[in-house]
């Protein structure tokens, strides 16, 4: 609250109905849970859950859900246009594991004040492939790919988004497709980027990146800050 009935509003607007959206709470204590248990809407399901952090909250609700594609839609975060899921339901006709797209980056209160441009582009597998990667909020991706690459490491608290998609493109057999498309709009202000928390999201990259890339992972850490200094430009 209070973003989250414009990023409801967003997915009612779609074009393409053949969708579940699932909510699920945890330690909310702004009003949440009344306001989803009071609004009419075909789509919803509600859960429950508050053990863990985020990441906890995810692997359950992908747990629980029912179709073949997953798409983490955040409580204060919207589609860009009404056309977004026929868009990439077209894509997964062609044999697709996983889609992904840009994102836009707001000003908290205000989502035509858009701050960032998160561009992505067609992902290869090499050493600075972790300094491209795409933003997570862009990501469609076929429920059965978790069986290969594994849930969410619950034991990172802010990076661990960061550590999946690494774990899924650095796996050959998965067919992506990148789409040139602004698929959310994205409000600032999550915690990533609060400052308080600038070690501890820091801390959680470097051991992510060690994981992987042992010897470069500082090179790859300095990549990865420029691309995004570069997306501020723009």
């Amino acid at each position: 609250m209070p973003y989250l009935s414009s990023t409801i509003n967003s997915a009612k607007k779609q074009t393409y109905k053949n969708f579940e959206h699932i909510f699920i709470v945890s330690s909310s204590t702004d009003n949440t849970e009344n306001y989803l248990k009071k609004i009419k809407y075909n789509k919803k399901k509600l859960f429950f859950y508050n053990k863990g952090n985020l990441y906890n909250c995810i692997n359950y609700g992908i747990k629980r859900s029912v179709g073949e594609i997953i798409f983490l839609l955040h409580s204060d975060d919207i589609l860009n246009d009404k056309n977004i899921l026929q868009t990439v339901s077209k894509e997964f006709k062609k044999n697709i594991d996983l889609v992904y797209g840009n994102i836009n980056i707001c000003r908290r209160n205000n989502i035509n004040k858009i701050i960032r441009k998160w561009t992505s582009n067609v992902i290869k597998n090499n050493m600075f492939m972790p300094a491209n990667l795409p933003p997570h909020t862009g990501l469609f991706i076929k429920k059965n790919v978790f069986n290969i690459v594994g849930d969410y490491n619950t034991a990172y608290r802010i990076s661990s988004d960061f550590d999946f998609l690494i774990k899924v493109f650095i796996n050959n057999k998965l067919q992506t497709k990148f789409i040139n498309k602004a698929i959310v709009i994205m409000r600032s202000g999550g915690i990533s980027s609060k400052f308080k928390y600038t070690y501890n999201r820091i801390s959680e990259d470097f051991k992510i990146l060690r994981k992987y890339y042992p010897t470069y992972f500082i090179v790859i850490y300095l990549a990865k800050l420029f691309n995004k200094f570069t997306q501020l430009l723009k």
